[in-house]
């Protein structure tokens, strides 16, 4: 779940103020190859218009069943999709399991509204966070790479102009100046990630000496190999460990020959889809060395 997972709750949650049912439709259980294992959740409102998807194709066709029957009869009800057989081949699914679906049908009321408070608070429902050091043309890219993606961004650069409203409108939180600024910025957790895309190496080096001791899951950094050795040289310098600086990605991304801003963001989004999916560390997890 994430940042659209909240959304639709919030949604719901409208549309009981506004003296509407709706039907929820979750995946409580999967198994083998399904569209998504990340237990989403469609809504389907009062005039049958659906939010969100449970995995697209037959999966959403029969979320669609379950919905608008619990509309029309209340209640909950459940079903296990089996995506192995002919109805799956006949949809164009690849995938080869099983999901189990629930739908709920919420009437406005205290009750509906206190369930829905109640999912909002989720914590799983935080969207990760992607504290962006560097707001020039691969970390515009990157940023809205990311914004696609359900990360909440936090941008930072040391000209004020390169992080204002009309370049990072989607940004949920921008700074322009020193880096010490970054102290007004809540700290990372393990779920978020920071990466590193500044317009030069001294900048580089102190954005490193607050990124190295914060407990982001993921430090990524622009730059060569070459550049690394150089950055963790002056870092080991000033006392701090082959460990913390382990775990740096640098450079930063997947290996898929990018050259261009976007195609460097591209490749830095994808190893944060992997990092945010738990498939890092890949076997090629930087793109190809850069001439500096």
């Amino acid at each position: 779940m994430g940042a659209d997972a909240a959304d639709l709750l919030t949604r719901l949650r409208d549309e009981l103020l506004a003296g509407r049912p709706a039907a929820l439709v979750s995946v409580t259980a999967w198994r083998g190859s399904v569209p998504r294992k990340d237990y989403p959740r469609a809504l389907f409102l009062a005039d049958g218009q659906q939010l969100g998807t449970v995995g697209g194709g037959c999966v959403d066709g029969a979320a669609r069943v379950l919905a608008l029957r619990v509309l029309a009869e209340g209640g909950r009800l459940a079903e296990t999709l089996e995506l192995d057989g002919e109805d799956a081949e006949d949809a164009s699914l690849v995938c080869g399991g099983a999901l189990g679906l629930e739908a709920e049908r919420l009437a406005p009321g205290a009750a509906a509204l206190a369930r829905v408070e109640a999912l909002l608070a989720d914590p799983a429902l935080r969207p990760p966070v992607l504290y962006l050091l560097g707001g020039g043309h691969v970390g515009l890219a990157l940023a809205r790479f990311a914004d696609a993606l359900g990360w909440r961004v936090f941008v930072h650069d040391d000209r004020p102009e390169f992080v204002d409203a009309q370049r990072f409108p989607f940004a949920a939180a921008r700074l322009g100046g020193p880096l010490a600024s970054l102290s007004a910025w809540p700290p990372p957790t393990a779920a978020d990630a920071i990466a590193i895309a500044t317009r030069g190496h001294h900048l580089d080096l102190a954005a490193l000496r607050w990124a190295i001791a914060q407990p982001a899951g993921y430090l990524g950094l622009l730059g060569s190999a070459r550049k690394r050795a150089l950055l963790e040289r002056r870092l080991s310098e000033e006392g701090v460990s082959a460990a913390a600086c382990a775990r740096l990605h640098c450079p930063i991304g997947l290996a898929i020959g990018a050259e261009s801003p976007e195609e460097i963001a591209l490749a830095a989004a994808a190893e944060l889809t992997a990092f945010r999916r738990g498939a890092l560390p890949l076997a090629a997890a930087s793109i190809a060395e850069r001439k500096e």
